[in-house]
């Protein structure tokens, strides 16, 4: 998984911009990086991600890069 396969789902998923230099940005790309071999999906990983840093998860209104 790539950074920016990671922060596109997120912001799919909630509408924010997430813009390169922001604490967020940073926070789903080092967690993207930290995860980029896990077997899990990026919804599953969305799911760790929203968990560990105390974010109430979006519901998923069936987009196509649920993998």
């Amino acid at each position: 998984m790539k950074p920016e396969s990671f922060i596109d789902y997120f912001r799919a998923r909630h509408s924010w911009w997430c813009k390169p230099g922001s604490q967020i940005h940073d926070d789903l790309t080092a967690f993207a990086n930290e995860n980029a071999q896990s077997p899990d999906s990026l919804g599953e990983l969305y799911m760790i991600f929203c968990t560990l840093h105390g974010i109430a998860p979006k519901p998923n209104a069936g987009s196509a890069m649920e993998q």
